[in-house]
């Protein structure tokens, strides 16, 4: 299986594991139905920075979909607030993010990544 299938594979099974659409996945990313449909395929592969920010809403690593022995962890370092330097993350944010309800941190990756585009 090629790097791009696999990579396809990954975001399809995550995204189902999560019980979301390809357009849900669509909305969080703002892209369209149509890209995610190509990822999940095979017929091509997200850029680095599609997809940092999809490892970014499904709470995995980059590397997880390269490696998929990689566990679903949050890695709060994956949140790019701009290109050139990372959201700083102190063990008190730490902890209120693993005391959210998933639905309360998909909001938040949501609002993270609308403010990391401004």
């Amino acid at each position: 299986m090629g790097m791009t299938m696999r990579v396809g594979k990954i975001i399809k099974q995550e995204r189902t594991k999560r019980g979301w659409s390809q357009a849900d996945l669509g909305r969080m990313l703002h892209m369209g139905k149509a890209s995610i449909s190509r990822w999940e395929s095979g017929e091509r592969e997200p850029g680095r920075e599609a997809l940092s920010r999809i490892a970014a809403v499904m709470e995995l690593s980059v590397e997880a979909f390269f490696d998929p022995r990689q566990q679903s962890l949050f890695r709060p370092e994956s949140l790019a607030v701009s290109k050139s330097r990372s959201l700083a993350v102190d063990p008190v944010l730490e902890t209120a993010w693993h005391r959210l309800t998933p639905k309360e941190r998909k909001k938040l990756v949501q609002i993270a990544l609308i403010l990391s585009e401004k």
